[in-house]
């Protein structure tokens, strides 16, 4: 029961930290093309 309701939060955790390195990785890359 526990592992039930401690995955949903792992991945938020794991979609978030995703989110924030894809908009990192993205934010560089605009200036260099520019």
């Amino acid at each position: 029961m526990q592992i039930c309701l401690e995955q949903p939060h792992y991945i938020l955790l794991f979609m978030e930290l995703v989110l924030i390195v894809l908009l990192r990785f993205l934010w560089m890359l605009v200036p260099m093309s520019t």
